[in-house]
């Protein structure tokens, strides 16, 4: 089990370098993680669907072992969007009066429910309504002075 979602991350993951490889401003880099979490809907790396979010719903209280690995493996992710946020506020990119950890709960938050609901209806409207959403909230983010 541990072993079948470390793969699952990992391909997940590839996706997600992949996309950040081809971006150096702050807010292309998140929305390029906008992009790689809408594009699972239709094209996912595996079948099934999320694994951080399946296994996340799985191990809840059941699996404590399986807990530790998805926590860890969400953890790396918000220190990734707390990393682009905190570098585009030093680049002058993004205001200095946004809180780098909040906006990374509020972006992978919702991102995993929009996932779960496009799954569950069958219906990708709802990841493309948050990501529509978020895109808009990023440009908000931006230092206006540029």
């Amino acid at each position: 089990m541990l072993e079948a979602f470390e793969y699952a991350v990992e391909r997940l993951n590839q996706r997600y370098r992949t996309a950040l490889e081809g971006e150096s401003d702050a807010v292309g880099r998140l929305n390029a993680v906008l992009a790689v979490f809408e594009a699972t809907i239709t094209d996912p790396p595996m079948r099934g669907g999320c694994p951080l979010l399946n296994a996340a719903t799985e191990s809840d209280d059941a699996l404590p072992v399986l807990r530790s690995r998805v926590r860890r493996a969400i953890n790396g992710w918000l220190t990734v969007i707390v990393g682009i946020v905190e570098r585009g506020q030093l680049d002058g990119q993004l205001r200095r009066d946004v809180n780098a950890v909040s906006t990374a709960s509020v972006i992978f938050s919702a991102l995993e429910g929009a996932v779960m609901l496009s799954r569950l209806y069958r219906d990708p409207a709802h990841i493309r309504n948050v990501v529509a959403f978020l895109r808009v909230y990023l440009h908000s983010l931006k230092q206006t002075d540029q």
